[in-house]
């Protein structure tokens, strides 16, 4: 007896009604529905996490497989690797393969249990949440005891971190003094006036001792389980950095509820821990809305750091930035410019006080946890 092939008209066995095609948005998987039905095959490869150039899927009960682009994060696996050889006791997770292809970074790695604080945050009580902090600030302290001579990866080479004005990620480092670092942050300034870079230098907190910190530490890589921390994920930012950065990114890389929230309490109970943390935080805050200025906006820069820094003389540098303080007015009504030479009430004198405070919305909606 002849085979005949299906005609073009009528689908094949086992194969999926036309009317009921549509894949799987996670992996595209179309079998018949009827047909699994009847079988005892139950897929344990599920999709976990969608992010902008990420995803994760885990692998039964214990297993994640996390895809991304090999073009960043490359530290993570040696950082993960580094904190379970130096500190196992740790809640890190463990990596059991990792490879390149097609441009791609595969990392497979124990699945670390639970739900994300961020998913659970608004569920937990007050004592649940402080019982939680505890836990993280143990982490955070025994991280800090890893120094090194210099900021760096922990094999050394650049970090990948989301700097304060970036939307990116961005290599970075190594740097083994402080004027090295500064001179980074001083070249994405751009056009910005030679006595602000001055005063910033001379206001720039001691990095020593570089110290191992996480660097992103939102609610969405903590990790919790029957109210207790159950790990940290995420470590592609993680690396050495100067003493006062893991406080710094608390505050300059906030997010909305719950995040400022957390990142809040985890702040105040780090404040006394961390080498010049306030004077730190202020100098920073002021690096970050520098990266914002318009290039030659003078006036403005010396306005926020007079307010920054209220102990500073800064007689010289007003001069040089055609400030005066409390914009005096002469006889005739003019204003009078720091070089003595005078102006009409619509000098731009006038325009920075405009100009900061919708310089200053803006930032405040941009960065909520600055209010």
């Amino acid at each position: 007896m002849s085979i005949q092939a299906p005609s073009s008209t009528e689908a094949p066995p086992c194969i999926l009604p036309r009317r009921d095609r549509t894949p799987c948005a996670g992996c595209g998987y179309t079998p018949q529905r009827a047909y699994q039905d009847r079988t005892k095959y139950r897929s344990q490869l599920a999709l976990d996490f969608v992010g902008r150039d990420i995803a994760t899927w885990t692998i039964g009960a214990d297993t994640l497989l996390k895809d991304s682009s090999a073009a960043q994060g490359g530290n993570e696996v040696d950082t993960l690797r580094f904190l379970r050889r130096k500190a196992p006791e740790l809640p890190t997770p463990d990596v059991k393969a990792t490879w390149e292809t097609g441009g791609r970074r595969y990392i497979v790695q124990d699945r670390v249990p639970g739900q994300t604080l961020g998913a659970v945050w608004h569920e937990l009580d007050l004592s649940a949440k402080v019982r939680i902090l505890d836990q993280v600030v143990g982490v955070i302290e025994r991280w800090r005891t890893f120094t090194s001579g210099k900021m760096s990866s922990v094999t050394g080479g650049p970090v990948e971190s989301l700097r304060w004005w970036s939307t990116g990620f961005t290599p970075w480092g190594p740097f083994r003094r402080k004027r090295e670092l500064f001179a980074y942050f001083e070249a994405a300034m751009g056009d910005c006036p030679e006595v602000v870079r001055h005063m910033l230098w001379r206001n720039m907190p001691d990095c020593r001792p570089w110290t191992f910190s996480h660097g992103d530490l939102h609610v969405y890589n903590i990790m919790v389980e029957d109210g207790n921390l159950s790990g940290i994920i995420d470590f592609a930012t993680a690396g050495f950095y100067p003493v006062w950065w893991e406080y710094v990114q608390l505050r300059l890389a906030c997010g909305a509820k719950p995040d400022h929230e957390w990142k809040h309490m985890l702040q105040l109970r780090m404040k006394d821990s961390c080498h010049e943390a306030e004077g730190a935080m202020r100098w920073a805050k002021v690096c970050d809305e520098l990266a914002f200025l318009p290039d030659g906006v003078t006036n403005a820069a010396v306005a926020w750091l007079r307010e920054q820094f209220p102990n500073e003389r800064l007689r010289r540098y007003e001069a040089i930035a055609d400030v005066r303080p409390g914009n005096d007015q002469n006889e005739g009504g003019e204003l009078q410019r720091g070089d003595g030479l005078t102006a009409k009430p619509e000098s731009k004198t006038t325009a920075t006080k405009a100009y900061l405070a919708r310089w200053r919305a803006k930032l405040t909606t941009r960065h909520g946890c600055w209010r």
